[in-house]
């Protein structure tokens, strides 16, 4: 129906909370904006480049848009019950319009245009974000994510991680591909578990977090 262009009948309505149209020929979204009490929409590797007609849907939690065309995510700066956002590989560049989605806990930016991450620092309720393959350097704007348990940085132009040193609930960190030498900031994140860095990195530039039990340090070859 809704490939067909053709919108749900309002009396269905209320009963659509998951819809999922992964691979599907779908470009235009519009048949769905009644859809009031969607929960969860999958969008992936669909041919979707326009997602104005989700501003209205209040009630969702679960949004995948992987492998669209979308490079605009303005639309969604009303869906503040959202808790997973998921943008890979898709062309967004200005994460701004997240800025007050403060309920998220799940961010996947990976393979995006992104190079600020400053609209990301009041999202306290983050416990998963991916910025692997971004234009990011700077990760002073996350500072504050202190729920963080999984920070992906991998293939960035990160150096510094002196602003992560307050991420205490921090279980998996990848710093692949980084520009990253001095790891001594990492030394009171008690909570990792596993770091990834490049098979160059010394044994001696890892010595500041020998004392972190449990900790499986796993050298990598860049992908």
């Amino acid at each position: 129906m809704v490939l067909r262009g053709e919108a749900p009948p309002p009396p269905w309505r209320p009963w659509i909370t998951a819809l999922e149209f992964s691979q599907e020929n779908l470009h235009d979204l519009a048949p769905l904006a009644g859809l009031t009490a969607l929960q969860s929409l999958d969008l992936v590797n669909t041919q979707v480049s326009d997602v104005a007609p989700l501003a209205g849907l209040i009630a969702l939690q679960h949004l995948s848009l992987n492998g669209t065309q979308v490079s605009d995510v303005a639309p969604l700066v009303g869906l503040t019950t959202l808790l997973r956002l998921s943008l890979n590989g898709t062309q967004v560049s200005d994460v701004a319009p997240l800025a007050g989605l403060t309920a998220l806990q799940d961010l996947n930016l990976y393979g995006t245009q992104v190079s600020d991450v400053a609209p990301l620092a009041g999202l306290t309720a983050l416990r998963r974000l991916s910025l692997m393959r971004t234009q990011v350097s700077d990760v002073a704007p996350l500072a504050g994510l202190t729920a963080l348990q999984h920070l992906d940085l991998s293939g960035t132009q990160v150096s510094d991680v002196a602003p992560l040193a307050g991420l205490t609930a921090l279980q998996h960190l990848d710093l692949n591909s980084t520009q990253v030498s001095d790891f001594a900031p990492l030394a009171g994140l008690t909570a990792l578990r596993f770091l990834y860095v490049d098979p160059e990195v010394s044994d001696l530039a890892l010595a500041p977090l020998e004392h972190i039990r449990g900790l499986q340090i796993i050298r990598r070859f860049s992908m």
